[in-house]
Formats: structure tokens, C-alpha cells, sequence
């Protein structure tokens, strides 16, 4: 279902100078409640102040504030998995969403949800999600299964494991002990952390290698 407040095309006609009419929406709509379904199982929910899509060579929805607009609300968009149970759920400024879900890009303030019981939270300035994989770049901060990360890019894979680099702070919450090194990658009871790493214990001990 989708309600909307108004729904064009736009003329293809006297064009600015440097715009093709390929690069303008094939379609446009206004303050969308949007569900979509394959064979009567669920794929996606959206709500956005504005919705516009593309075909071509790449097709893709793009939501978000409507052109000219920077104070609309966020867009709030829920991914299902194939079986109709919830993937998870994503809140951004802007959202590009390519192939029926299976490569989104947020962008503003993003943070996503990702359900199930390897669930995780994850805000960045970025998120980008392709199949089960989740890339988050810019002021990365997750709460993932046994651990708190910031670090300017993560990646997160379906069960929880992540790989974080650029320079990365971890809470091991299993472990009761702080990571510090460029790059920390691991899930469950098991993390490597490299490159100038140290690890801080809760008992005050400290380690200092360039590999743990």
C-alpha cells in the first residue's frame, strides 16, 4: 500500500542544459507508507517524506527529503529476509535501495537494527548493506554480540563476526577487557586485534604486541 500526497512524471521537454531525461525519476511521490511483497511474503516497509525512482542501466528508489527540502523527516525503511521474518531496520537522511533490497546504501545519520538473536546496532556516517553483509563507514559506533566498537569503518557478517579497521577502540564485554589497535576482527569468545595493539584488562594489567 502506498499513500502519497501527490505522484508525477516529469516532462521530459526543455530540459537544463547538461540534464538528460534519463537522469530524472521515472516516477515521484510525497510522504510514502510504502510495503512491497513477493508472492504474499513480506520484502520491505518504508516510510519516507519522498520516494523517487530510476530506471536504466541501474535502476534503484532513492528516498528521502524531497528536492529543494533539507529539514524532512528521516526515512525509515524494514528488510525481511526470504522467508518474511525481519532482516532488520535501517533509519537515515537519504536511503538508495538497488534489486528489491539486496544492496541498500544510507547515508545521514544512519543506524541500523539488524534482527535475530546475532542481532547488532550499528550508526555511522554510512551504511551499506549487501546481502547478509553489513559495511558501516565514518564515526562507526556498534553494539555487537560480546563487544563495543568504534572505528571509522566496520564490517559486519550474518552471525556477528566483524572486522574493524582505521584505527579501532573495543569493548570486550566477554572478556572484561579494552582493545586498541588498528584493525580488530573476531565474534563469539575469539578476536584478533593488529597493529600497535593493547589490551587493557579490568584488573589493571596491560599488554602491548603488534599482534594479539
Amino acid at each position: 500500500m502506498v499513500l502519497v500526497a501527490g505522484c508525477t512524471r516529469r516532462p521530459q521537454s526543455g530540459l537544463p542544459p547538461g540534464v538528460e531525461a534519463e537522469d530524472l525519476p521515472e516516477s515521484e511521490s510525497w510522504f510514502v507508507q510504502l510495503r512491497t511483497t513477493l508472492d504474499g511474503t513480506s520484502q520491505s516497509e518504508i516510510e519516507s517524506p519522498y520516494l523517487a525512482r530510476f530506471t536504466g542501466d541501474s535502476s534503484f528508489v532513492y528516498l528521502g527529503p524531497p528536492p529543494g527540502d533539507t529539514l524532512a523527516a528521516v526515512v525509515a525503511l524494514r528488510l525481511f529476509d526470504d522467508e518474511g521474518q525481519p532482516r532488520g531496520q535501517i533509519q537515515a537522511q537519504e536511503i538508495w535501495l538497488y534489486e528489491s533490497g539486496s544492496f541498500v546504501v544510507a547515508e545521514g545519520a544512519t543506524r541500523i537494527v539488524v534482527s535475530g538473536s546475532d542481532g547488532a546496532t550499528v550508526q555511522a556516517d554510512r551504511l551499506e548493506i549487501e546481502d547478509e553483509a553489513v559495511t558501516a563507514t565514518g564515526s562507526v559506533r556498534a553494539e555487537v554480540p560480546g563487544a563495543s566498537v568504534q572505528a571509522p569503518r566496520l564490517t559486519l557478517a550474518d552471525g556477528g563476526a566483524f572486522t574493524a579497521t582505521g584505527g579501532v577502540s573495543a569493548r570486550l564485554t566477554d572478556a572484561n577487557a579494552t582493545v586498541r589497535a588498528l584493525s580488530v576482527r573476531g565474534g563469539g569468545d575469539r578476536y584478533t586485534a593488529e597493529g600497535s595493539a593493547r589490551v587493557q584488562t579490568s584488573g589493571g594489567r596491560t599488554l602491548r604486541a603488534s599482534r594479539v
